[in-house]
């Protein structure tokens, strides 16, 4: 099986929603990741959404740096 190229279409296509659902939001970031830093992240999520970062072991792609 080989790796597919990403869609364009959430680059082409306008927000389908008049509001974000009202849902709790939670943001998390790698401890380990090189391209945003955590300490960015945090201050980032601060600032953008009022919520403090939950961190996860791992790198840019947590999901690929540390999957387990």
């Amino acid at each position: 099986m080989g790796v597919r190229a990403e869609a364009d279409t959430v680059f082409e296509a306008p927000w389908g929603l008049a509001a974000w659902p009202d849902i709790p939001t939670r943001a998390l970031a790698g401890t380990d990741d090189r391209f945003f830093p955590y300490d960015f992240q945090q201050r980032v999520a601060h600032e953008r959404l009022g919520v403090d970062v939950e961190p996860l072991p791992g790198g840019h792609l947590a999901a690929l740096s540390c999957p387990d």
